[in-house]
């Protein structure tokens, strides 16, 4: 009767483990995952923003004795204007950009050798 006993519950065991390890496999397949799809032309704008970015970040004097200063912080283009509180900027074609909330346009003219040759600040009401 001893030897019975072991061997069913050797028996049991065994059966519990191969029904755990086809568990997984089972869970694995019928597992979905919520996946965030990023599309190629969005990463695109965005490399070639920050690149557009670069070429033009830094301390302008306006004409108008204003300083407008163009940094990035936290991963976002920020353009401020002295006197005024910073605003988001984001590319909206070649050497333009435009803030987030709508108020103003920056685009930036370009010498021959690539630097900064003219800013016109366009602001709307």
């Amino acid at each position: 009767m001893k030897r019975l006993l072991i061997i069913a519950t050797i028996g049991i065991a065994a059966l519990g483990a191969s029904s755990a390890m086809a568990a997984p496999a089972g869970i694995a397949a019928g597992n979905t995952l919520d996946v965030q799809e990023v599309r190629d032309s969005y990463v695109h704008k965005h490399n070639a923003a920050r690149e557009a970015f670069k070429m033009v970040q830094g301390t302008y004097a306006m004409d108008d004795g204003t300083t407008l200063w163009l940094y990035q912080r936290a991963g976002r283009f920020v353009a401020e204007l002295s006197g005024q509180s910073p605003v988001e900027v984001i590319a909206s074609r070649a050497g333009s950009f435009v803030a987030v909330n709508g108020v103003a346009e920056l685009k930036f003219r370009q010498n021959a050798g690539g630097q900064v040759a003219e800013v016109v600040l366009t602001k709307s009401s």
